[in-house]
């Protein structure tokens, strides 16, 4: 149907509907004119309707997915770089405490075991494999004993005759210590009696 074989009644009855959504249709192509709304204009258009053909938002789209498989390439070789980097820093380690420490294989072995959390192992050590080599030969050199002939110390009552009365009286030591202050004082004061 066209609009001549429309009568004039029904295209004034178009005409009001037309009048009725042009603020929605001028709101419409005032965003369209706006580069960001345009784009989320296209995308809500796209979303409602897939088969839609919008060349700006599929371009982008294809951008977007090609940049996305790139850059998970590009992730999984740094890791796969990080990963061997930090496996030939632990190669360079190991090979330095073996030479240092002259280590065997079965060495090594109860080393890394000490290294690694397990059930029989809750409290691992650092993965450092100088330190765990350092640990791991100190408990296994046997430690010296102490000499049969080592005797404690014995300590002898400073000034007997001012403290020999106090011994086995401790309010008497008491006694003589309040004595001796005093008179550690009187001497530090030149003589002068305190008062």
């Amino acid at each position: 149907m066209s609009l001549e074989d429309l009568s004039m009644d029904q295209l004034r009855e178009l005409a009001g509907r037309a009048e009725k959504y042009a603020p929605a249709h001028n709101l419409v192509e005032q965003l369209g004119k706006d580069p960001d709304m345009r784009l989320a204009l296209q995308r809500w258009a796209k979303k409602k309707n897939p088969t839609l053909s919008i060349p700006e938002v599929d371009a982008e789209d294809r951008i977007q997915a090609a940049l996305k498989e790139e850059r998970e390439a590009r992730e999984k070789r740094e890791a796969k770089l990080t990963e061997d980097e930090a496996r030939r820093n632990i190669e360079a380690q190991k090979r330095a405490v073996i030479e240092k420490y002259h280590l065997t294989a079965d060495d090594v072995t109860a080393i890394e075991k000490r290294m690694l959390k397990s059930d029989d192992n809750p409290d691992p050590l650092p993965p450092r494999y100088d330190w765990a080599a350092q640990l791991y030969m100190n408990s296994r050199t046997p430690s010296t004993p102490t000499p049969s002939a080592f005797l404690p110390p014995t300590y002898s009552m400073p000034e007997g005759k001012v403290w020999g009365k106090g011994i086995g009286n401790p309010a008497e030591l008491n006694r003589i210590a309040n004595d001796q202050a005093a008179l550690a004082l009187q001497e530090i004061r030149g003589g002068k009696v305190a008062q």
